[in-house]
């Protein structure tokens, strides 16, 4: 299989975990991060939502994102330590779609926020930093990381920190949900559980980790992408799952050359029913790709809705798994979707797997 990109570093924060490895060694033993937040939905009944208990309870919206995301970023950076001073960075940040919004002549959250991450990483004196903010929701690092791989094949930027930030803890999007018939509840068990997390990667080729003297944590092998048209605001067939599919046979598609198979998959799907008929339906197509244990990942079902966080924090609990040794497989397969219709699957290996052709290569 051809190597995309080396992951060099990785950052969460979750309702479980204030870093990577904490959230991913709680997933581990079972912990759920819900509780109750001091928000109703439109009956006037308290919201069950996957929180992060450390910040201020009355902090909502974008301040909440720009803490979750400075926090995931910091975690990512600290790989890189003084040697970022010099560097050629490029920021790519995944918003929720509510974010990009345009009202009147004002910038949207997701410029006010792109803004703020650029100051942040500028104070570890990199040479350059770029930022781009990608208000698409789930999807949003996922649509940009193939030009993103492409800037480091070209030298044009020596490090990629690739990440989303997510956040329902906003009175405006509880109630959108629960007008909409969307919100987890008694009476609504195949709704939303809404959450918030944050997650970033740092990405790099695999010479520029041998020259910096960083192991990879995980190889990047593939991007698929695609589009639905069901979504959760219209009666479009959801089974017909063609978005999706394209998008996993489009980043699996080296598996088939070497014979390989992933046995570990990751998505971001809630317990909405057309997403999971969705997931049913790529499942089965995409059979000649997965081989055992066909361990399935739905961590919104522990941590709450993901939103953008989705695609990096994925990968941030397989480099965890796999350095920390209890990973299921060492190929992992990442499905994540917006509710706009966008869909990105991601291939990604354990660099350590002497099994795997990349890792008989050698580092």
């Amino acid at each position: 299989m051809k190597t995309l990109a080396a992951v060099l570093g990785v950052g969460a924060r979750t309702s479980v975990g204030l870093t990577a490895r904490h959230t991913a060694f709680l997933l581990r033993t079972g912990a759920a991060g819900f509780n109750e937040a001091p928000l109703l939905d439109t009956n006037e009944e308290p919201v069950t939502i996957g929180s992060v208990p450390t910040l201020e309870p009355l902090m909502v919206g974008a301040d909440r994102v720009l803490l979750l995301a400075q926090a995931a970023l910091d975690e990512a950076l600290d790989v890189l330590g003084e040697g970022v001073a010099g560097l050629r960075v490029r920021v790519v940040l995944g918003l929720d779609e509510i974010l990009g919004r345009k009202v009147g002549t004002s910038p949207t959250h997701a410029d006010m926020l792109a803004a703020s991450i650029h100051t942040h990483v500028m104070k570890r004196r990199p040479a350059a930093v770029q930022v781009e903010g990608v208000a698409r929701g789930e999807a949003s690092p996922g649509l940009r990381l193939t030009a993103a791989c492409e800037e480091l094949a070209r030298g044009e930027a020596d490090v990629v920190l690739l990440g989303g930030a997510h956040s329902d803890y906003d009175p405006e999007i509880i109630e959108r949900l629960s007008s909409q018939g969307r919100l987890f509840g008694a009476s609504n068990v195949n709704g939303v559980i809404p959450g918030e997390s944050a997650a970033f990667l740092v990405l790099a080729t695999p010479a520029f980790a041998r020259k910096v003297q960083l192991p990879p944590r995980a190889w990047l092998h593939g991007v698929g992408t695609g589009f639905e048209k069901a979504g959760p605001d219209n009666d479009e067939p959801a089974a017909e799952a063609l978005g999706i599919t394209m998008a996993i046979e489009t980043a699996a598609a080296g598996l088939e050359a070497d014979k390989l198979q992933a046995g570990w998959i990751l998505t971001d799907v809630t317990a909405e029913m057309h997403r999971l008929l969705e997931w049913q339906s790529a499942s089965v197509r995409a059979q000649r790709f997965l081989g055992k244990p066909q361990w399935v990942d739905a961590h919104a079902n522990r941590l709450g809705r993901l939103g953008a966080a989705a695609l990096p924090l994925h990968v941030a609990i397989a480099c965890t798994a796999w350095r920390h040794g209890f990973a299921p497989h060492a190929l992992a397969l990442s499905t994540v979707g917006s509710d706009s219709g966008e869909r990105v699957a991601t291939l990604w290996s354990d660099p350590e797997n002497r099994e795997s052709p990349v890792g008989l290569m050698g580092y």
